[in-house]
């Protein structure tokens, strides 16, 4: 059996042991497409009970400003970075689980799906790598990233990095680790010598989408600019040419004066003022949707008492993925959303809005299996509130997720963040 076969191997790396605790979460085991398994376990009653860490992960603004006008540049990603941390020796107890044919067992390192565990890995990170490492190291959850002017600055900080993982038993994923480049993709942005910019492809969300072809497609995209109507200057002229095809008994003629109204609209929700840089001092709300086709999700805050979008996203639904449940499409797109956004929301409370009850139906299972396990462990770690909103007042992520069946937009896998 696969999950007995687990079992033995985390017995033998002495990650888990025997246990005689009053506690008992159960595992959940998920296939991966390579025939190999996902072991997890349903922590979420643990969880409820669990007083929370209010640890602060670090300010990204404050490691993103320390990156400028670096020469070389590295970032490493950790391999199963939670596994190294020890667990409190009252707290092992709490972390059992039993697998049949097996027994009762307990973690003796930290396990995924705890929701302390990213405050308590942040901790630990900081332990590794004080404010004396800045500002050539800098350290985020489990993404390192080391900037300096030359070549031997670099070769020397890379060198006492990874001589530090390896004194503190992290291990790091290759695969994922970039050395000595002129740029890199750090926290959603692109870090080089000229300073900080958003990634191009975070544009295509809402810059790809091509022309409505019919009233009900333009209406939805005019619902989106509705919005955020109050950030737009002159928006009523500027929307004029395309709010006229939305009146009675005026013929459908899409030509020049339509497209370059479309057009700049599109640009326009992509700068500031609509578009506005995140503050890591604010909470973040994720609202997100889901139509036959695609799945979309804007990540927003309240400034100064309005809502104000850092980040828009959308792709495209896979043959299997289409054929899910209209609950489980829902589910999906706020799963996909919140790894997106990880680097914004992890270690914090954020809000999650959508027009369904996905994550209260998700929560509720008693046994989930398959993908609705993964999806439920996914969420273990993360302290969110959800929030129900009506589908007449979806307008931003329900246009993101219809606009690629019904407008046909081209995005597969994309979003858009505030430039510097």
């Amino acid at each position: 059996m696969a999950a007995h076969a687990e079992i033995d191997k985390l017995l033998k790396e002495d990650i888990i042991t025997e246990s005689k605790s009053p506690w008992c979460s159960c595992p959940v085991i998920v296939p991966k497409p390579d025939g190999r398994i996902r072991f997890c376990i349903d922590y979420r009653k643990v969880n409820e009970i669990t007083k929370k860490d209010a640890y602060l992960v670090h300010d990204m603004d404050l490691i993103l400003d320390n990156l400028r006008n670096a020469e070389f540049l590295s970032t490493i990603d950790l391999s199963q970075a939670y596994h190294q941390i020890p667990m409190d020796e009252d707290s092992k107890e709490i972390t059992a689980f039993i697998v049949q044919g097996k027994g009762l067992f307990e973690y003796k390192r930290m396990p995924y799906g705890l929701t302390n565990a990213p405050a308590t890995f942040q901790r630990a990170m900081d332990q590794l790598f004080g404010p004396t490492w800045a500002p050539n190291v800098f350290v985020y959850m489990d993404d390192i990233i080391i900037a300096t002017k030359t070549f031997e600055e670099h070769t020397y900080w890379l060198r006492k990095v990874l001589r530090r993982l390896k004194d503190a038993n992290l291990r790091v994923n290759r695969e994922k680790s970039k050395f000595c480049r002129p740029e890199a993709k750090f926290l959603g942005y692109i870090v080089d010598r000229n300073g900080l910019r958003t990634d191009p492809d975070k544009t295509k969300a809402v810059l790809d989408c091509k022309p409505p072809k019919n009233i009900k497609q333009l209406k939805g995209f005019l619902g989106m600019i509705g919005w955020y109507a109050r950030f737009l200057k002159n928006l009523a002229e500027i929307r004029q040419p395309l709010t006229e095809l939305t009146r009675k008994n005026v013929a459908w003629h899409w030509r020049e004066e339509q497209q370059n109204a479309f057009e700049k609209l599109k640009k326009m929700l992509t700068e500031a003022p609509v578009l506005a840089r995140p503050n890591h001092d604010l909470p973040f709300t994720l609202q997100t949707d889901a139509s036959n086709f695609a799945i979309g999700a804007v990540l927003s805050q309240n400034i100064d008492g309005e809502e104000h979008p850092i980040a828009y996203a959308s792709r495209t639904l896979t043959k299997a993925e289409r054929n899910y449940t209209t609950t489980e499409k829902e589910c999906l797109a706020v799963i996909w959303a919140v790894d997106k956004y990880r680097g914004y929301i992890l270690g914090t409370k954020f809000t999650v809005i959508t027009d369904h009850s996905s994550l209260r139906w998700l929560h509720n299972l008693k046994d989930p299996t398959g993908r609705l396990a993964r999806w439920a462990t996914a969420l273990q770690a993360h302290n969110l509130e959800m929030i129900h909103r009506k589908g007449t007042l979806h307008k931003v992520p329900d246009f993101l997720s219809r606009s690629i069946d019904e407008i046909e937009c081209i995005a597969a896998t994309t979003e858009i963040g505030m430039d510097e």
